[in-house]
């Protein structure tokens, strides 16, 4: 599904996630892509994606069950509700070219893009991303947290550093409810947002 609303300015982040069958995106598949399109100065969502993804029964067959367990996806989801990756590759790539998103002014913000970002190329691969000028900077919020806390330190506002930075530990320390359950895509990019307004917010939100 795709959503639209204006013209984005240069200062865009692509809040990303991904649900999929399992940690090891050399065995493991993409199941499910959601992403919106903010203004950094403002936090209006400008445009926004969510997507399951259709896998063959081999590639379905490889589903670690503790991951179908976290995401709640059966294989009746996957087959009745899935599109192409070619078709989600095309749908993605269309939405970054109609509103002119690209390297020169947005980057990928995720929890964890060490774990997100082999599996968005899944759906797209690196040499695509490159030759349609997709963001190479993809940044996560944990880092975020741990040096703002760090600096905090530093400043002598805070005695100790907390090394739990999975996104519902850091959703706790700042009073936000943990992401809904199963997981889904889109809740997790909307969790995301909601723990990034709070923690670093946005300079011109009205």
């Amino acid at each position: 599904m795709i959503t639209t609303q204006t013209r984005p300015p240069k200062n865009l982040a692509i809040m990303l996630d991904s649900e999929t069958t399992g940690l090891n995106a050399n065995k493991n598949h993409v199941l499910e892509i959601a992403l919106r399109v903010v203004n950094h100065d403002s936090g209006e969502i400008l445009c926004s994606y969510d997507s399951v993804i259709r896998l063959s029964k081999d590639e379905w067959a490889q589903a670690h069950p503790k991951a179908l367990e976290v995401n709640g996806f059966t294989w009746q989801d996957v087959t009745e509700k899935g599109k192409d990756r070619k078709e989600v590759a095309f749908e993605i790539t269309q939405l970054f070219k109609k509103h002119e998103i690209s390297r020169r002014n947005a980057y990928f913000l995720c929890q964890n893009p060490s774990f997100d970002c082999p599996f968005f190329a899944q759906i797209l691969s690196e040499d695509e991303q490159g030759a349609n000028q997709f963001p190479y900077h993809w940044l996560d919020l944990a880092s975020m947290v741990f040096a703002l806390e760090r600096k905090e330190i530093v400043k002598g506002e805070r005695e100790n550093i907390s090394y739990y930075l999975s996104k519902d530990s850091i959703a706790e320390r700042y009073g936000i409810p943990p992401e809904e359950k199963p997981h889904k895509a889109m809740n997790g990019v909307d969790h995301l947002l909601k723990i990034y307004e709070k923690v670093i917010g946005f300079r011109n939100k009205s």
